[in-house]
């Protein structure tokens, strides 16, 4: 229960510091700070040692139909953070709902398997993406994170989902993002 405070309690100063920053992402403070708490109840940071903070934000980037080719989406939703592992950047991930884009970023999904296959043959599981399209809703919920340094380099591979199974972990987020906004 205390770790969950601590948590908590830290996501709570981070919203403080970040205000001003977040409220510049795509989809304002609002969105940045229920995507973190979505996030938070999913990965389970125990800061001061693993924790959240501001990331740079920027579009998403997909694989195109060859290796090294991306295209690149911009959701009108969006928030970005980095993930602090014993005092340094250990990773990130980014969070976004798409509705403008919605048709291309499944297009873009289905069409980047391919690649994306060849690309996690050659990386750690680690580095994922992770795209949920609801039934009918006219959106598209993206969740990508970088975890490798994090998940490889800090211990935490069996203390948190992000690292012991990114792939549950995303989806889990995504879904908590599906459900929470959808209004």
């Amino acid at each position: 229960m205390l770790t969950r405070t601590a948590a908590l309690l830290a996501f709570a100063c981070l919203g403080l510091w970040a205000h001003d920053r977040a409220s510049a992402q795509p989809g304002g403070t609002e969105f940045f700070e229920a995507a973190g708490r979505q996030i938070n109840d999913v990965v389970m940071f125990d800061p001061p040692g693993f924790a959240l903070s501001v990331g740079r934000d920027g579009p998403f980037a997909f694989y195109g139909a060859a290796m090294n080719e991306f295209q690149e989406v911009t959701c009108e939703r969006s928030a970005s953070y980095g993930i602090i592992a014993l005092a340094n950047m250990a990773g990130g991930i980014r969070t976004g709902i798409c509705v403008r884009e919605a048709k291309r970023v499944r297009a873009l999904a289905v069409s980047a398997q391919p690649a994306l296959a060849g690309v996690l043959a050659l990386l750690s599981e680690n580095s994922r993406k992770l795209v949920r399209i609801p039934r009918g809703a006219g959106r598209a919920i993206v969740v990508q994170a970088d975890t490798m340094k994090l998940c490889e380099n800090y211990g935490l591979q069996d203390k948190t989902p992000l690292c012991s199974n990114t792939r549950q972990a995303l989806a889990d987020i995504a879904r908590r993002l599906d459900a929470h906004f959808d209004r």
